[in-house]
């Protein structure tokens, strides 16, 4: 883990596993990928000052999701 800019902070590996891994070992289920959802559509809905309009991951595929 490093600092990035003044107000981040970047990492390679965070503890859980990837929606990815999940969806390609056969154990995604319906309540996973709904909690994935509501995350989503819970931070895309907060504002960010740095950009002056709504936050956005910016890359959500399956892969970059986590779910624990």
């Amino acid at each position: 883990m490093h600092a990035f800019g003044a107000s981040s902070v970047c990492t390679d590996k965070l503890p859980g596993k990837s929606v990815w891994d999940h969806l390609s070992e056969g154990t995604l289920t319906p309540q996973m990928s709904e909690a994935d959802g509501r995350e989503l559509q819970r931070a895309h809905g907060l504002w960010s000052e740095e950009f002056h309009g709504p936050w956005s991951h910016g890359d959500t595929g399956t892969n970059n999701l986590i779910y624990d």
